[in-house]
């Protein structure tokens, strides 16, 4: 059973995490993990490879914590370690945007004794973030060594397995999903680069077959998926957005320029894993743009949800876990370095209401998680600060529930323990159509992060869902 105790926070930055950061040139998101802090009392963090890794530790170090601090929060498991596969695509040749197959890769070592100790705690870059003006401090670097190589826990492609890959191209399949995947990636990168407004696009989703391959073959501006279904067989699709997307400046290097067309598809496969290894871990998951956008989708797809008798209702189930806080946006203060991270500390200490609040097994009273906000800004001198949008997919966890079966079952005639106990259950099952087993059963996770509220409105409505 989920506990809320614990969240996924993954930190590398990427064009898939935090892009805005990538163009600035930190690898990881340092802003991220103060916010995560405050709801939590431990987290997972992720980065792809030892140098984000390294670089993660080294400016949390130039940010104001000290050896003593990182070594504590290290050693209590507040801050713990988690390294899995990377989802990558293989590209064809001849035609531009060609994805010959999604898949998961991992190193051979990844299966191997001590892999995180040697792939990341040995590291020569590690070193740095323990090396002052004048010396290195061995004492402090082993011991952070030590209780690091502790907590670290690794997922291998043999423990992710095949779902991550198979619902990436389920979702790419779906041209409402791979719509607003692709909307979600390119709204961010048209943002970071202050392209303007991304036009509105639908998508064209088309298998290849002898009709229509001369057709696809020759528009070279869709992105072309091909699949592998073993036995020498192989599946091709065409994946079309009815609008051109403007060039956008590589987030490494702004004299390269590309439209990205295979990138919305690797996102669908990377919402996937996070997905997938926070189910494994039992925990919740603290997500950057734009990748919380695809998850948060993902939490609120319904498509064999045949339980509400009003879309309203479920308009209202969404609007119930949406508010707005008196609360410093720490993870923006942090990332501007305008907040040491001692201060942030000293605010995690103080907002301990926050993590009881989210823990709790009854129904989450909605007002007192604001006013908690509002008061804790005071004790931290932080009061009159603008308000910040607080955004917790809860809808899986005991609030959705609580508020769906609520909702849900007041025109009943009869309402049982039995009855609540069984839609409540169809409910958390139905919602999302990834994940293992556990989902609504053992595994009832929250997801801080952002969301598109309205688009998800918009195909909610569209649906015709009828209660049994």
């Amino acid at each position: 059973m989920s506990s809320h105790k614990i969240a996924l926070v993954p930190l590398a930055t990427g064009y898939f995490q935090s892009p805005e950061l990538l163009s600035r040139g930190r690898r990881t998101d340092t802003g991220l993990l103060a916010e995560s802090l405050i709801y939590y009392d431990s987290v997972f963090v992720h980065v792809d490879n030892p140098e984000q890794f390294a670089s993660f530790i080294c400016l949390l170090v130039q940010q104001g914590l000290p050896y003593e601090e990182l070594i504590a929060l290290v050693e209590e498991g507040v801050i713990r370690f988690f390294n899995t596969v990377l989802i990558m695509p293989f590209m064809g040749t001849g035609h531009p945007n060609i994805i010959t197959s999604l898949y998961q890769i991992q190193e051979q070592a990844m299966t191997e004794p001590n892999y995180f100790s040697h792939r990341y705690l040995e590291f020569p870059g590690l070193k740095d973030g323990f090396s002052g003006l004048n010396s290195f401090d061995s004492k402090s670097f082993d011991k952070f060594c030590e209780h690091a190589v502790k907590t670290a826990v690794t997922f291998t492609g043999a423990d992710i397995g095949a779902d991550a890959i198979d619902n990436a191209y389920k979702d790419c399949f779906n041209p409402k999903r791979f719509g607003l995947i692709a909307r979600s990636f390119y709204q961010e990168l048209y943002k970071v680069n202050g392209i303007g407004k991304l036009p509105h696009f639908n998508v064209r989703v088309r298998e290849l077959n002898s009709k229509n391959i001369s057709e696809i073959s020759l528009n070279t501006d869709s992105t072309i998926l091909g699949r592998d279904l073993g036995d020498n067989r192989l599946s091709i699709h065409e994946l079309n957005l009815t609008c051109k997307i403007k060039p956008i400046p590589s987030l490494e290097d702004k004299n390269i320029t590309s439209s990205f067309p295979h990138s919305p598809v690797v996102l669908a496969g990377v919402s996937n894993l996070y997905i997938n290894c926070a189910a494994r871990l039992d925990c919740d998951l603290f997500l950057p743009n734009p990748v919380s956008r695809v998850v948060g989708d993902k939490l609120f797809e319904i498509d064999d949800f045949e339980i509400a008798k009003h879309d309203t209702k479920i308009q209202n189930i969404i609007e119930s876990l949406e508010a707005k806080v008196e609360f410093p946006d720490l993870q923006r203060l942090v990332n501007t370095d305008k907040l040491d991270f001692m201060k942030v500390l000293e605010v995690r200490k103080k907002a301990k209401k926050f993590r009881e609040w989210l823990q709790g097994e009854a129904d989450r009273d909605r007002d007192a998680i604001i006013a908690y906000h509002n008061e804790i800004a005071k004790e931290t001198g932080f009061a009159g600060v603008s308000k910040k949008a607080l955004k917790i997919f809860g809808v899986v966890g005991s609030v959705g529930v609580s508020i769906a079966t609520e909702t849900i079952l007041k025109d009943q005639d009869t309402v049982t323990k039995e009855s609540v106990k069984k839609i409540g259950g169809k409910l958390v099952e139905s919602l999302f159509d990834y994940g293992s087993k556990k989902l609504g059963q053992e595994w009832k996770p929250v997801c801080f992060g952002d969301w598109y509220k309205g688009e998800i409105e918009r195909l909610l409505k569209e649906r015709k869902i009828t209660a049994p």
